[in-house]
């Protein structure tokens, strides 16, 4: 359920679908005070065919591939990116001009690995089931 906080279920059925083996994040903090410039390159598994979503939080994504081929990001509304179709292993690239958090949210440890706050928020063990 993008833009809120997933259920027990909903992240248990995303465990069961997907498994994420790295993540390659770069990113620029000298645009200015609102914006930064983000990459992030995310590599995983999924159940062919399932579609999930990624949470990017941005004013817009610059650009976004899927396994070599761009994503169709007109519906994107700054929190999120729907991932359609997804292969047993795939690569998705994001670059986005992300917005900084100001809202001082923390995330304990014990919650998972928490990846690059607040340009793409990813809780890997809880959403994904990485471990």
């Amino acid at each position: 359920m993008p833009g809120n906080n997933l259920s027990r279920a909903e992240a248990a059925e995303r465990a069961k679908n997907l498994k994420v083996h790295h993540y390659d994040v770069l990113i620029d903090v000298t645009k200015g005070e609102e914006t930064f410039l983000a990459k992030t390159r995310v590599t995983f598994a999924s159940t062919p065919g399932y579609s999930t979503f990624i949470d990017a939080v941005g004013k817009k994504i610059i650009k976004a591939t899927l396994n070599g081929v761009a994503i169709d990001t007109s519906d994107f509304g700054g929190e999120y990116l729907n991932l359609k179709n997804l292969q047993a292993e795939n690569e998705l690239e994001i670059e986005i001009d992300a917005i900084y958090s100001k809202s001082g949210e923390v995330i304990p440890p014990s919650h998972g690995d928490e990846i690059s706050k607040p340009h793409m928020r990813h809780l890997v063990k809880d959403y994904v089931g990485a471990s």
